[in-house]
Order: structure tokens, then sequence, then C-alpha cells
């Protein structure tokens, strides 16, 4: 009986939480970014915005870009100049 409340109240939970769609950002296609600032890029699939990426580390003008995967969110992680680095926030443009 215990069992059956406990797993009830499970699925209750899981579908009255709110789901935010707008925490991951697919970034299929991504071919170019731009520099805001020491941390920051925003993302480009050909001449159009995708996303504003803040990262625990330092991006040079210069630096080689890769993401492991073509989904990103909040605390992901991402490839700069050869090195894994956490990324600290992402905004949908």
């Amino acid at each position: 009986m215990n069992s059956k409340i406990i797993v009830l109240l499970f699925v209750l939970t899981t579908l009255v939480t709110p789901v935010r769609a707008d925490y991951y950002v697919n970034i299929y296609g991504a071919n170019k970014w731009a520099r805001l600032d020491s941390q920051t890029i925003i993302v480009y699939r050909y001449s159009r915005p995708i996303c504003l990426v803040k990262v625990y580390g330092y991006i040079y003008t210069n630096s080689e870009i890769r993401f492991l995967d073509d989904t990103i969110s909040n605390f992901d992680k991402m490839i700069v100049d050869r090195e894994v680095v956490e990324i600290r926030e992402v905004k949908r443009l």
C-alpha cells in the first residue's frame, strides 16, 4: 500500500512540475560564432543568431570552439582551444 502511494505521488509530481523548454538550445547547424567579451560568445546558424553562451574560462578572438552535442544547456561542457570548459549560462536569442 505504501509503495503505491509513493508511486502515485511521484507520477503526480512529475505531471504537475513545469518543463522549461528554453533550458535547452538546439545548435544543430551552427557554423560560426562571435566573441562579445572574454567569456561570452554568440552562436550563429548561417547569419541568424541562435544563442548567447557564457563560459567559465577564457575565449580569445582566434579560439577554436567545439560543442560536444547538438543541444546545449547551462552547466554543459564545451571545448575551447582543446580544453574542456563548463558552460555557465545559455540564453536563446
